[in-house]
């Protein structure tokens, strides 16, 4: 007998939709009913997304025992690492090293298999997710998110596949 995983139990219902809306899926499709809050995409003015990023992380829950900022690239994740310049997020350079900081910076690479109560991907915009298979890598990125998702991008450089998606997701410029 063959079975299969025809239900999604790690996330919220609004991020397996946010997700299901990045392949083109029907939105309720392996929605558990488990309801959080909306995805929240944010659109910053070009040098801001720094500063949105340091105001997201201070006001994560204390509840939360793991946060991630996941990035497209280790080169890029190096770099957002120090230009954060704080003690308590851990560069997690391979998926062997352990969680052992409430923050996380890496790659979807590395977190590929793991879970985290929030993920923020820094940014998400069309030059770092726009091939078919960059498609499926924003997908399962979204998905390391079981409690809150956030994506932070430059104004109006959001990838094409959150463009065209038909998933409710809340939209924040500045």
């Amino acid at each position: 007998m063959n079975r299969s995983l025809e239900i999604s139990y790690r996330c919220t219902a609004q991020i397996t939709r946010f997700a299901n809306g990045i392949l083109k899926w029907p939105l309720d499709k392996n929605v558990f009913p488990r309801t959080g809050s909306e995805v929240t995409l944010y659109s910053d003015a070009d040098g801001m997304q720094l500063t949105r990023l340091k105001g997201l992380l201070e006001e994560s829950p204390q509840v939360y025992h793991t946060t991630a900022i996941l990035c497209r690239t280790m080169e890029e994740a190096k770099a957002l690492h120090q230009l954060l310049n704080v003690e308590d997020i851990a560069l997690l350079e391979d998926s062997s090293e352990s969680l052992g900081s409430r923050f996380v910076l890496t790659t979807i690479q590395v977190a590929k298999g793991m879970e985290f109560d929030e993920v923020i991907i820094w940014n998400a915009t069309d030059e770092a997710y726009h091939t078919a298979k960059e498609q499926m890598m924003l997908y399962t990125t979204c998905t390391r998110a079981k409690h809150r998702l956030s994506l932070i991008v430059p104004k109006g450089t959001e990838s094409r596949f959150i463009q065209t998606s038909q998933a409710p997701m809340k939209r924040v410029e500045q």
